[in-house]
C-alpha cells in the first residue's frame, strides 16, 4: 500500500469519525476528554486570536461547526472556515443563516491541500486540529494561504 493510499484512507477515518461525532450532539460529549488539557489556556487564547483577528480576513482551520468563526466575526472581516465534516460544515452554515451572520463562510476542505488561492488569509488559527494531519502538508498550505 503506497503512502498516498494510507493518506486517503487516514482522511476518510477521520471523515467518518468527525461526521458520527458532530451528528451526535455537536461532538462535545465523545471528545470532552481529549479537550479538557487545553481548557486552562483557553481564554488566553482566545484573547489573543481575537486581537490578531481584528479588521483582518481569518481562516478558521478545522473549523467543526464553527468553534470560534462566530466569535472571530465580531471583530474581522471577514472569517473562512474549513472541515473535513460535512456535518460540521452544514451545522455552521445553519448557524450562520439563522444569526444572520453575513462575514462567514464555511467549506468542506481537506486541510492538507487548501483550496484557496495564494495570499489569501492575514491569519490561521485552529485548535486541536494539526494532530490529524500530515504536518509538512498541513503547514506547506497554511504557509501558501498566509498573507
Amino acid at each position: 500500500m503506497g503512502e498516498e493510499e494510507d493518506n486517503g484512507q487516514r482522511k476518510e477515518r477521520e471523515a467518518v469519525f468527525h461526521n458520527r461525532i458532530f451528528s451526535v450532539d455537536g461532538g462535545r460529549t465523545e471528545v470532552r476528554r481529549f479537550y479538557t488539557v487545553m481548557e486552562p489556556s483557553s481564554d488566553a487564547f482566545e484573547a489573543e486570536i481575537l486581537r490578531r483577528a481584528t479588521g483582518r480576513t481569518v481562516l478558521e482551520y478545522g473549523c467543526g461547526p464553527g468553534t470560534h468563526s462566530f466569535r472571530l466575526a465580531k471583530v474581522a472581516k471577514r472569517v473562512v472556515g474549513i472541515d473535513i465534516s460535512g456535518v460540521a460544515i452544514e451545522r455552521a452554515r445553519r448557524r450562520a443563516l439563522d444569526h444572520a451572520v453575513d462575514n462567514v463562510e464555511f467549506h468542506v476542505m481537506d486541510a492538507e491541500s487548501l483550496t484557496f488561492p495564494d495570499a489569501t488569509f492575514d491569519l490561521v488559527c485552529g485548535r486541536a486540529i494539526v494532530h490529524h494531519l500530515n504536518v509538512h502538508r498541513c503547514f506547506s498550505t497554511i504557509s501558501r494561504v498566509l498573507h
